[in-house]
């Protein structure tokens, strides 16, 4: 338990680390950018070479290393703000698509129903042409006594009468 709130502590040091040192590279790229931007659009303007092009070239990349730590410590809020953006459109949208879903697995499973026989004994799947089990050989269909429709071997009531199946 000592490990896991010495590993905590550690973690949310080096966070604040992060968070300060990239805040304070991003300030020193900015001035030195800003400087050597300036210097260079005066040297245009015809009074000879930029003399402090060079903090320009050093700018840019301390402005890529502070973005990136300051990426690393602010990570988990930015997570937990996109997460709690994407959360409820998420839910509203599982909402709006559930009926298409249901009636897509209502269809498949009709038609799953109607070419494969299941057998009622084993629970084997068989062709749609099959009368007898192909693992165990248990009847398939049988013919209602009533009304002499087929119903399946497993049914306690014929599903066209309604009647019960002896």
């Amino acid at each position: 338990m000592k490990d896991s709130t010495d590993r905590q502590k550690r973690h949310k040091r080096n966070k604040t680390i992060f968070k300060v040192t990239g805040i304070a590279l991003l300030c020193v790229a900015l001035v030195l950018i800003v400087t050597g931007m300036v210097d260079f659009f005066s040297a245009m303007g015809g009074t000879g070479y930029p003399k402090r092009f060079w903090m320009l070239m050093v700018g840019l990349p301390l402005l890529a290393v502070g973005c990136m730590l300051l990426g690393l410590g602010f990570r988990r809020e930015m997570a937990t703000y996109m997460k709690n953006e994407s959360v409820p459109v998420f839910n509203e949208a599982g909402k709006e698509i559930a009926p298409g879903v249901q009636s897509i697995a209502s269809a498949v499973r009709e038609g799953f129903e109607e070419k494969a026989h299941v057998c009622p004994v084993c629970g084997e799947i068989n062709r749609e042409e099959s009368k007898f089990c192909k693992k165990c050989g248990a009847p398939l269909k049988r013919v209602c006594p009533h009304c002499g429709a087929a119903i399946a071997s497993d049914s306690r009531f014929c599903d066209k009468c309604g009647k019960k199946i002896g």
